[in-house]
This record gives structure tokens, C-alpha cells and sequence, in this order.
């Protein structure tokens, strides 16, 4: 992956007019302790839970450090009124040799429903494509995360395959879907939306 974006500042991305991506910071600690430990929220997510604050200021510079060290960006989802963190997404595992990596997210229980990570999932995605000019995004879950696979489906996302028995977790091995996005799929996607936009327009 060639990028110079570690040379400056870490980038905020608008999502719509109530929601923005920004650096996650060590006070959204509180936040995203508090809606991360809803067991409807990380019961698909085969990592360690954080179980107490201290815990989740650790998660959190986990995912801050990733920027600094260059092995990946992980924003923070938060509303425009109130700048409070309510979700997160990015990408991690970068393989700079291949020009890859993985993206993950999550969202409050009481944001769901509203569309908010698919349109943060178009926007990281336009600027790892654009921006970061990585070839391959991709993507892991389980079979029943539903949500997950149709949010990954819906923004174009193809599946790749099933790796077996492929994480452990919890004294259980785990069947891992993995599902990608090429460069050059999200550029044919969005020449066809803007070619049926000009058509409609001529009408």
C-alpha cells in the first residue's frame, strides 16, 4: 500500500447531516464501553469483550494506535450535534506488500435501523479506494450474523468463501465467511450509478 497519510492529520469524513467520522480519542472510553458490552452488540464479534472501564480505555487505544504505527485507521462514529461516539469502523491487518485489508465496524443497539453504517461503509471505502489507493477490501463473519452479511452484500461486497474452523473462541471453533471488494469493482459499481443517473436525467 502506498500512502502518505500518516504524515498528516488524521482525516474526518462526513457520513451525512447528523453523523461524521472522526479519531477515535481516549475520553469516548464511557461510550463505547457502555454500548459495546450490549451482548446483542458483540455477540457475533469473536474477540475479547471488554468487562470493565479500564478494559474498554485499552480497546480504545488499541484502535487509536493503529494510525500512528501505520498498520491501519479506525474512526470513530459520532453524531454532529453532540460528538458523542455511538459506533466505530476501519480497516485493520493491512498487508502492504499485497495492497490489502480488512474493515470491521460496530454500532449502537440504539442507532441501529437507521442506515448509518451502510453510508459509513461507502465513505471508508471510497477513501481506501481513492485516498489510500488500496486493490482489495475485505471482510469476515459468521453465518449468523445476518446484518452483517447483508450490510457487506449491500455495498457490493462478493463472497469469497467459507475458511473452516478457521478462529477460536471461547473453547469453540468458528466457520469464518470472507467476503471482498476489488478497486475495480467499486469503480465499475459507481460508473453505473452515475451512467443510470444520466440517463434518467435525459428522460
Amino acid at each position: 500500500m502506498q500512502n502518505n497519510s500518516y504524515n498528516t492529520k488524521f482525516p474526518e469524513l462526513d457520513i451525512d447531516k447528523d453523523y461524521f467520522l472522526r479519531e477515535q480519542r481516549y475520553a469516548d472510553a464511557k461510550d463505547f464501553f457502555k454500548y459495546f458490552a450490549d451482548p446483542q452488540v458483540s455477540q457475533y464479534i469473536l474477540s475479547s469483550i471488554p468487562t470493565n472501564f479500564e478494559e474498554a480505555q485499552e480497546e480504545i487505544m488499541y484502535w487509536i494506535d493503529l494510525y500512528y504505527k501505520n498498520t491501519g485507521i479506525y474512526w470513530a462514529i459520532a453524531t454532529k450535534n453532540t460528538d458523542k461516539m455511538i459506533g466505530a469502523i476501519g480497516f485493520h491487518d493491512w498487508n502492504k506488500y499485497n495492497n490489502r485489508t480488512e474493515i470491521s465496524y460496530d454500532l449502537s443497539k440504539d442507532h441501529w435501523g437507521k442506515g448509518i453504517m451502510s453510508k459509513a461503509t461507502k465513505v471508508v471505502l471510497q477513501f481506501a479506494f481513492e485516498t489510500l489507493n488500496i486493490n482489495r477490501v475485505q471482510a469476515s463473519t459468521i453465518k449468523e450474523n445476518i446484518n452483517s452479511i447483508k450490510l457487506l452484500e449491500s455495498n457490493n461486497f462478493s463472497k469469497d468463501g467459507i475458511l473452516r474452523k478457521y478462529r477460536y473462541h471461547r473453547g469453540k471453533y468458528y466457520d469464518i465467511e470472507m467476503f471482498s471488494i476489488l478497486k475495480e469493482d467499486f469503480k465499475q459499481h459507481n460508473n453505473q450509478k452515475k451512467n443510470a443517473w444520466n440517463i434518467w436525467n435525459k428522460k
